[in-house]
């Protein structure tokens, strides 16, 4: 749920206040935000069972042929590579009021009550130098963390010249963006997103009743 949000930062709008403590989902930007992606189902742009809640993935329909194109990261590329066989290419997303653009990844952790502290704190300083965070995400068509190495490039094994266009897109993430995504009560925010955007998408839930429960969720969410 956090690639929706892409559409409420390119509207110029927020979820959370900037204190992180209540709701801001309730504003033009918000309205436009819903309105624009509930459009993608009631002009049947996406098929109505590629839902919030599918149990597909959205790559699968454009595999398949029956949606024009997908957003996805950079993660998707050796998959389309071996697996389409029609000619495709990957280009920014929208920009509204500003840029946006989502959040993905997954962390790399070392639990602190590892038995082996020492090992652990040399893998991840081993993963994390220059060289084997480029080695990594070449290979893996992967955007690195390290700023160093979005600002002198990266080259995907496969479509490496794909590459420039998502590290640029990554580039639009803002401080306040990621601010907001950090939130300690995101999985919870997360939920409420789901649950309303199903309903607005493929449920006939109007814009204002949208809006409405999020505001309402993500105040209960955020609550103390």
């Amino acid at each position: 749920m956090t690639r929706w949000l892409s559409w409420l930062f390119q509207a110029d709008g927020r979820f959370l206040t900037e204190d992180l403590m209540a709701s801001a989902i309730d504003s033009d930007a918000g309205r436009a935000a819903v309105e624009f992606t509930q459009s993608f189902f009631t002009k049947k742009y996406v098929p109505a069972n590629d839902s919030v809640k599918s149990t597909t993935y959205a790559s699968d329909i454009w595999y398949s042929e029956t949606a024009a194109m997908t957003w996805a990261g950079a993660f998707l590329i050796p998959d389309a590579a071996s697996t389409l066989k029609f000619q495709w290419g990957a280009t920014y997303a929208p920009v509204n009021v500003r840029g946006g653009s989502d959040f993905g990844g997954n962390a790399l952790v070392a639990t602190k009550g590892t038995k082996q502290p020492e090992m652990a704190a040399a893998f991840l300083e081993f993963v994390t130098q220059e060289e084997e965070m480029r080695e990594f995400c070449e290979g893996a068509s992967l955007l690195p963390t390290r700023a160093d190495l979005v600002e002198s490039g990266i080259e995907f094994a496969e479509r490496p010249e794909l590459s420039e266009i998502f590290l640029g897109q990554a580039s639009q993430v803002q401080p306040s963006d990621s601010g907001q995504v950090a939130s300690p009560n995101m999985s919870e925010i997360i939920t409420v997103l789901k649950d309303q955007l199903e309903q607005a998408f493929v449920g006939g839930q109007s814009v204002e009743n949208t809006i409405a429960g999020l505001k309402a969720g993500i105040n209960e969410a955020t609550s103390p």
